[in-house]
């Protein structure tokens, strides 16, 4: 299927827009993410708000068999780390002067 122009590659070359909006949307994902998880495992349990057996071997393992929760640990681990790498190159290549 031709593009506008008329040109075969038109038509699947992605655009900066779209290659911008998915870095960013990783971004957002983190975002959304890690304050949750950081909320309910780090504070809500911490301070008492959760019962002592909520985080047992067998109700984690309940939790992590269910499929949303497989759909969020998979985003939790697989996303937040993407966007960091060329922040961290950024980092290390003009704050600490390490070149390649």
């Amino acid at each position: 299927m031709p593009g506008r122009d008329g040109s075969p590659d038109a038509a699947v070359a992605p655009t900066r827009a779209h290659v911008l909006g998915l870095f960013l949307g990783r971004r957002v994902v983190a975002a959304l993410l890690l304050p949750i998880t950081v909320g309910i495992l780090g504070i809500a349990f911490a301070a008492g708000w959760l019962p002592k057996e909520a985080l047992s071997t067998s109700a984690s393992f309940d939790l992590v068999n269910h499929p949303l929760a497989k759909v969020y640990l998979l985003a939790l681990v697989s996303l937040p780390p993407v966007p960091l790498g060329p922040s961290v190159r950024y980092t290390v290549h003009h704050q600490f002067g390490v070149t390649a």
